[in-house]
């Protein structure tokens, strides 16, 4: 499993990296120099995640907009998890915006799966026990159903032959960049557009430090 993402509260030791495919983002002091650093995004206290994607960029998504089971909103999930961006069958736990999981299709992360059933409910279960955590409730309300992730944030159950919206997240936003991701606590967040991505803002061979005491 790649370790790909670091959650908010986590963090990278000296030494440490992210790793996706051919990338890696290393927090590294080889030279006895301290560099600090910072992406200069600090804002409100919330949820935000950094994903090494596997074109080799750095983005922080944030801030969360919606997560289930209801409640949950303000839980991490701590250590990283494994991402494939993609066709909604490449996926293994994050669905990205303009993407879909289409009847049958399902994310997946540790004990935890949250698939689009061919009744067209949504559901998150619990696969230690099968114990259904949250759903849609849409059972029966449409014909090969499909979730998708949409740009503006929303996600969107849809009839695959009418095409008519079924349920959705109601988390519609501004257009961008979103991304729902099954955590490996169980929760399913949407967390909003980019806040800073490298190397479109960053040169990528910066070295970058802890900062510590003295």
């Amino acid at each position: 499993m790649a370790n790909n993402v670091l959650f908010g509260g986590d963090r990278l030791n000296t030494g440490e990296s992210l790793r996706e495919g051919n990338f890696k983002f290393t927090m590294m002091s080889d030279d006895c120099t301290l560099v600090v650093w910072s992406s200069n995004t600090a804002g409100e206290e919330d949820n935000y995640i950094l994903v090494l994607q596997n074109d080799g960029s750095v983005v922080i998504f944030g801030r969360s907009i919606w997560s289930i089971p209801p409640g949950s909103n303000t839980a991490t999930s701590k250590g990283a998890v494994s991402i494939k961006m993609g066709r909604s069958d490449e996926s293994t736990n994050i669905l990205y915006g303009g993407y879909k999981l289409r009847t049958d299709e399902s994310l997946n992360e540790g004990d935890y799966t949250f698939v689009m059933q061919s009744d067209c409910n949504l559901v998150l279960y619990a696969n230690n026990n099968n114990q259904v955590m949250w759903s849609s409730e849409t059972n029966n309300l449409g014909r090969r159903c499909f979730a998708r992730m949409q740009t503006d944030g929303n996600l969107v159950i849809f009839d695959g032959i009418n095409f008519n919206k079924i349920w959705d997240s109601n988390t519609r936003g501004p257009e961008g960049k979103y991304i729902l991701v099954l955590q490996r606590d169980g929760h399913v967040v949407i967390y909003g557009s980019p806040i800073w991505t490298i190397p479109n803002d960053e040169p990528t061979n910066r070295k970058i430090a802890m900062l510590t005491k003295h």
